[in-house]
């Protein structure tokens, strides 16, 4: 992904000989790899990430039993 971005950088520089279609395509270039870069971080993040106990997220209710047997 990295490597596409920077692929991106380069071709926006040498694509014109103008300055500023040469600015506008490095600013295009910078959002794109930007992009790519955080949905690479974003799969690999969610590729590592798994909750250890799935049933930990369901809180139950309290439960209380009273009888006259715990009073004494």
């Amino acid at each position: 992904m990295l490597a596409f971005g920077t692929v991106l950088i380069q071709a926006a520089l040498m694509s014109s000989h103008l300055r500023e279609h040469r600015l506008a395509g490095f600013q295009l270039a910078l959002s794109a790899a930007s992009v790519l870069i955080a949905w690479g971080a974003g799969r690999r993040l969610a590729a590592c990430w798994q909750p250890e106990q799935p049933e930990a997220w369901v809180i139950a209710p309290p439960t209380v039993s009273l009888s006259w047997d715990d009073a004494a």
